[in-house]
C-alpha cells in the first residue's frame, strides 16, 4: 500500500538476517529498505504467511505509540510529544538490535519531549535520564549545538492546552531526512543523496568499501619518501586512534615537529595541552578513525608527500586557506614559490578556515632513525 504522496509503503518485511515478518512502513522511493515505523514490534509473524486487514473498526487502543525513526513525513503532520486530549505519546525509541525492532535491553533507551514545567526533550535508558537536550528557546533546543534545523528543514514546538509537540518541516520535499536513535543510545540524523558519494576516494578494500565494510579504512594517494616531506595543518577534525601514539609534555609546535621528522614512521603530530599551549602528541603509521566534525573539532598537522606539494600550492589558488611557511623551509618550497610570486600568484592569509604548510630541511639517514624515539 502506497501513501497518496508516492513517499512511503505499507507491508510485511523482515529485518536483515532475521525470519520474523513485520508490518511496517518504508520510503518507497529510496532503494536501500529503511523502515521508518513497525506496527508489531513485540509481536513478530513468525512464518510467511499474514494478512493485514483495514477496517472501519478500531482494532486497538493504546495510550502510547513509539516510533522508531521519523523524517522527511514531518511536513505531512507527523509530530513528537504530547496530545493532552487524546492522551497519545509519540517518542523515539532504539531497537533492541538490528535484527530486532522490539524495545528493551541491551540498549532500550527512548527520545521524549517531557512536557514537566518548561518542555525540553529527555533521554532514558529503561527509567534513568541520561541526557537532557535543554529547553526550548524559540529557536532550538539550547543543550546541543545544531538543532535549530538546516537547509533542508526547520523546527517549530508547539505549546498550548491541548498539546505540547515537535515538528519538523521540509524545506524541499524532494530531500529525505530522518532522525534515528540507535541501540546504543546515539541520536543520528540521515539524509539521503541519489547520486553516491564515497567517504573515501582510495579505499585499502575496494570490494569491502562497495558492501559496507569500511573497516579497513583508506590509502595514500601518493607514498611518503621520508625526502622532502611537510606537514599540512587541518582544522575541525576528530583526532585518531591514539593507542599508536607517543606524548611529551614538555614540548613546544616547533620542537614537536621536529621530533617527527626525524622518525620515517611518523605521520602526525599536535598540541598536547590546548589550555596551556604546550606538550607534543605524535602518531605513527596509519592514521585509524580520524575525520572532520561540524564543530569543536581540533587540529592536526599531518605529513604528506613532497610530491604532492605542486598540486596543493595550485589549489590555493581556488580554495580558501592559509598558508604559512615554516623556518626551516626546504629550498625546493622556497623556489616553488619564488616562481608562482614571478608569475603574480597571491597567497591570502586571511579566512575563517586555513591550513598552514610547514616544511623542513633534509634530515641525515641516521637522523631518520634516531634512537630517542
Amino acid at each position: 500500500m502506497v501513501s497518496s504522496g508516492g513517499m512511503f509503503e505499507l507491508g510485511f518485511f523482515s529485518p536483515d538476517n532475521s525470519r520474523n515478518r513485520y508490518v511496517g512502513m518504508w520510503y518507497k522511493n529510496v532503494p536501500v529498505m529503511t523502515v521508518v515505523w513497525v506496527a508489531n514490534r513485540e509481536t513478530p509473524l513468525t512464518s510467511t504467511s499474514g494478512v493485514l486487514r483495514v477496517t472501519e473498526q478500531e482494532s486497538w487502543s493504546i495510550s502510547m505509540t513509539p516510533i522508531t525513526s521519523y523524517g522527511h513525513p514531518i511536513h505531512q503532520g507527523m509530530k513528537f510529544g504530547w496530545n493532552f486530549i487524546t492522551g497519545i505519546v509519540t517518542y523515539l525509541s532504539s531497537w533492541k538490535t538490528i535484527e530486532d525492532p522490539a524495545p528493551g535491553p541491551p540498549g532500550d533507551f527512548t527520545y521524549h519531549l517531557d512536557p514537566t514545567g518548561y518542555p525540553q526533550i529527555v533521554m532514558r535508558q529503561n527509567k534513568a535520564v541520561k541526557f537532557r537536550i535543554g529547553p526550548w528557546d524559540g529557536l532550538r533546543f539550547g543543550g546541543i549545538p545544531n538543532t535549530r534545523g538546516d537547509p533542508t528543514y526547520w523546527i517549530t514546538l508547539v505549546m498550548n492546552k491541548n498539546e505540547v509537540n515537535y515538528l519538523e518541516h521540509s524545506v524541499d520535499r524532494s530531500v529525505v531526512t530522518r532522525f534515528t536513535l540507535s541501540q546504543s543510545g546515539v541520536g543520528q540524523r540521515w539524509t539521503w543523496h541519489d547520486v553516491w558519494t564515497d567517504l573515501c576516494q582510495l579505499p585499502k578494500d575496494p570490494e569491502g568499501w562497495v558492501r559496507a565494510d569500511w573497516s579497513n579504512g583508506c590509502i595514500r594517494g601518493t607514498n611518503l619518501s621520508c625526502q622532502g616531506d611537510a606537514f599540512l595543518r587541518y582544522s575541525g577534525i576528530k583526532l585518531p586512534d591514539s593507542r599508536h601514539s607517543w606524548s611529551y609534555a614538555d614540548m613546544t609546535l616547533e620542537e614537536c615537529e621536529a621530533e617527527c621528522l626525524r622518525n620515517c614512521s611518523c605521520t602526525a603530530y599536535k598540541h598536547l595541552d590546548l589550555s596551556k599551549g604546550s606538550g607534543c602528541l605524535i602518531w605513527f603509521d596509519d592514521l585509524v578513525d580520524i575525520r572532520a566534525l561540524s564543530a569543536d573539532g581540533q587540529d592536526i598537522y599531518i605529513r604528506v608527500a613532497s610530491s604532492e606539494l605542486g598540486e596543493i600550492l595550485m589549489s590555493l589558488s581556488f580554495v580558501k586557506y592559509e598558508m604559512v611557511i615554516s623556518r626551516e623551509s626546504l629550498p625546493e618550497i622556497h623556489i616553488a614559490l619564488m616562481l608562482m610570486a614571478s608569475f603574480g600568484w597571491k597567497l591570502i592569509r586571511s579566512y575563517s578556515r586555513s591550513m598552514s604548510f610547514t616544511g623542513a630541511a633534509q634530515r641525515q639517514r641516521e637522523d631518520a632513525a634516531d634512537p630517542e624515539l
